[in-house]
């Protein structure tokens, strides 16, 4: 307070800053979204060691190295940004920011689908990703390990098990589908044979199914049986669900309805009735009598039979009429004519 004073020189010396370097070769971007294998290394030097570092959490929790440390690696990280923190042993803080390029999320599936190129069972496979995240022109295609391929579409791929196709971006990720089988393929056949009266049955196996048929190229749909009009030769085709097909021919003799020319109802079990035959295919069949002078004396139904009397009275031996009406849309015929009938 009197004004004495005593002069002191010091110096303060500048710490030397912490420094940080990526190590060459180790930046290993993630490449897929989710694969989480992104990773690299620095080197730290310049402060006091031993070194503490943290990534991307300055609250930490921080890795302390060895008394001689510099190197440090990051390992399993996703893309984007990462930000390294680091304090060395006097607490003194620096930060370095790692930018990744963005990892690319591909998630490809499959449309298989059954063809048919000139009447040979094929298939296309189809690789489907979401453009909504990736751009598809940065997407090429390989089969089962295969030369890559910029098309996403896979024709007549062979017969076998566990196929896949592998979508690589030109950023290097490579995804691959999930497994698939191709199954054998057996061709469209067809048989036919003779079924009930006037049928035909189409049998058909092989292709891929949900056959449709038509005879002489009249669509059947789904039905495989034909009940024909007229004798002739007939071809019935069958079509799977891919448009292979098959055909074959068969000649047919139509056997028209058979009406009796005589019967005996005389209670010996033996042609004791009357009723037109053969008429299997014709439900709605109906047939009336008359005797010879035109008074109706019966009217039946198919199924049904006339056992020579009239409200309950035999009626005698003579000439009878009858007329037939098949009352079928498909084949809408009438058969008029006389039979006998005998005491």
């Amino acid at each position: 307070e009197l004004g004495c004073y005593l002069t002191f020189n010091f110096t303060i010396i500048d710490p030397e800053p912490v420094i940080i370097t990526i190590i060459g070769d180790s930046f290993f971007p993630e490449l897929c979204e989710g694969d989480a294998n992104g990773e690299f290394s620095i080197d730290i030097d310049g402060g006091n060691m031993p070194y503490s570092v943290s990534l991307d959490n300055y609250d930490g929790p921080y890795t302390t190295g060895g008394p001689t440390q510099t190197e440090f690696d990051f390992t399993n990280l996703e893309g984007g940004d990462h930000i390294v923190y680091i304090r060395d042993a006097e607490g003194c803080e620096s930060e370095w920011n790692i930018t990744f390029p963005e990892s690319v999320s591909i998630n490809p599936e499959l449309l298989i689908e059954a063809i048919c190129e000139d009447n040979i069972q094929s298939n296309v496979v189809t690789v489907i990703v979401d453009e909504t995240t990736v751009d598809l022109n940065d997407l090429d295609y390989s089969l089962n390990g295969g030369p890559y391929q910029l098309s996403n579409v896979f024709t007549n791929v062979p017969e076998g098990l566990d196929h896949y196709i592998s979508v690589r971006h030109t950023n290097g990720c490579i995804v691959n589908t999930d497994f698939f089988d191709i199954d054998p393929y057996e061709p469209v056949s067809l048989a036919l044979s003779e079924g009930g009266l006037n049928e035909i049955i189409a049998n058909a196996e092989g292709g891929t199914g949900d056959y449709t048929f038509t005879m002489n190229g009249e669509d059947y749909g789904s039905e495989n049986t034909f009940i024909i009009s007229e004798t002739g030769i007939y071809t019935i085709m069958v079509i799977d669900s891919n448009g292979c097909f098959a055909e074959a021919q068969i000649e047919l003799e139509f056997v028209d309805i058979c009406i009796p020319n005589w019967f005996t109802p005389n209670g010996d079990g033996e042609y004791d009735t009357w009723a037109p035959g053969c008429t299997e295919n014709y439900p709605n069949l109906t047939f009336d009598i008359f005797d010879r002078y035109g008074r109706k004396v019966a009217t039946y139904r198919v199924g049904e039979v006339w056992d020579g009397r009239y409200n309950g009275h035999e009626l005698p031996t003579g000439d009878y009429w009858f007329v037939v009406q098949t009352n079928d849309p498909a084949v809408n015929r009438e058969f008029v004519g006389h039979f006998t009938l005998y005491r």
